[in-house]
């Protein structure tokens, strides 16, 4: 069974209920994408040939189902995890693979699953920083700057603001 197909029956056993793919005859990807994407978008997500447009570099299928070409299936193991734990917060998985990653970074850096309520929810972290978030990431670097080497935490990194 293909992995996004894998996924989605794996899935099904835990109290979740995926979406699925995308409906190419949403009014929106209709409308705003552009005719060849979702298909590249597939190819990336559930195919594992690497991706000739960003260099050569692993498809998110491999980076989720073969981390690092090593065989760990990262979607399986966050599906164990919280099978064994319900509650877990810790049920996180990267892209980002340090070892092969030279010149290009996945947008989607990490994932992190949990179950409140028992319905699943996903919390995308992504590689980009935009400007909102650029004064703060601007401060982060400057507090931790002053108090490097004092063995302090900066206020602002003690608290996240």
């Amino acid at each position: 069974m293909p992995p996004a197909q894998w996924l989605w029956a794996a899935a099904s056993t835990l109290p979740i209920r995926p979406a699925g793919p995308p409906d190419p005859d949403d009014e929106i990807i209709a409308r705003y994408a552009e005719p060849e994407r979702p298909a590249w978008m597939h190819a990336n997500f559930a195919g594992h040939a690497p991706v000739a447009e960003l260099g050569g570099t692993d498809s998110y299928a491999t980076r989720l189902f073969d981390y690092e070409h090593t065989g760990r299936d990262q979607v399986a193991w966050v599906i164990s995890r919280l099978r064994a734990d319900p509650a877990a917060r810790s049920a996180a998985i990267t892209t980002f693979q340090p070892h092969t990653d030279t010149s290009y970074i996945p947008c989607v850096s990490l994932l992190g699953f949990w179950l409140p309520g028992g319905a699943l929810e996903l919390i995308v972290k992504s590689a980009h920083v935009y400007e909102t978030e650029r004064s703060y990431l601007l401060g982060v670097l400057a507090d931790s700057a002053a108090t490097a080497g004092s063995g302090q935490r900066s206020e602002r990194d003690q608290t996240g603001r």
